[in-house]
């Protein structure tokens, strides 16, 4: 993979490989560091993420790598990571039929692709290199199964929970991970796999 076939339309892309050097290639220049830790590739983004454009893709070169990254970023930052976004792979090919797949990956993949559909803030992805060669829903498949929903707003509670488990949630008597809904009454519990918590939803 070149970088001409993987620059646009991201305004920098960032390579970083725990055996080779990271590049950098802003507006079609680029620059080569020499191999560094993980941290040390920490701390060279939060310089660039001071003043990044509007988008930023981080590239390593293996999962191990990706998380190792991220946790130096987090510590690095403080825990203040509202301007990056986390792009896991799907542990083996199969899970992209997303039969019994990690919800905690699921639910970072759901999460960063929202955001990037929006595209309305600054942002650092961080991925790895399987992960972008595996398949993602189209953008406008992506927002026809997306619901929204605000405070105060007026839904009936019997069709809401047919359209959850129409998007593939699962009831249970308690919700205790990402995907899962429980009614109960005019209660209904409801935790997004793009949510870090779930949120309750009181219909009287």
């Amino acid at each position: 993979m070149t970088a001409d076939s993987i620059r646009p339309p991201f305004p920098a892309v960032f390579s970083v490989s725990s055996k080779t050097a990271a590049h950098l290639l802003p507006s079609g220049s680029s620059c080569a560091l020499p191999a560094c830790s993980t941290t040390a590739a920490a701390a060279l983004l939060q310089c660039w993420m001071r003043s990044a454009p509007a988008i930023t893709v981080v590239v390593t070169d293996s999962p191990r790598t990706l998380e190792a990254l991220y946790q130096d970023v987090h510590t690095l930052s403080g825990g203040d990571m509202g301007a990056t976004a986390y792009f896991p792979g799907w542990e083996n090919l199969t899970d992209a039929d997303l039969q019994g797949v990690s919800p905690e990956i699921a639910g970072d993949r759901l999460q960063t692709l929202t955001r990037l559909h929006h595209r309305g803030e600054p942002l650092c992805v961080f991925t790895d290199i399987q992960s972008l060669l595996q398949p993602v829903p189209p953008p406008g498949r992506l927002a026809a199964r997306t619901l929204s929903l605000s405070q105060g707003a007026r839904l009936p509670l019997d069709p809401l929970c047919e359209t959850l488990l129409e998007m593939g949630y699962d009831f249970e008597a308690e919700v205790t991970d990402k995907g899962e809904a429980a009614k109960r009454g005019g209660v209904l519990d409801i935790w997004p796999p793009n949510h870090p918590s779930p949120v309750r939803l009181d219909f009287f």
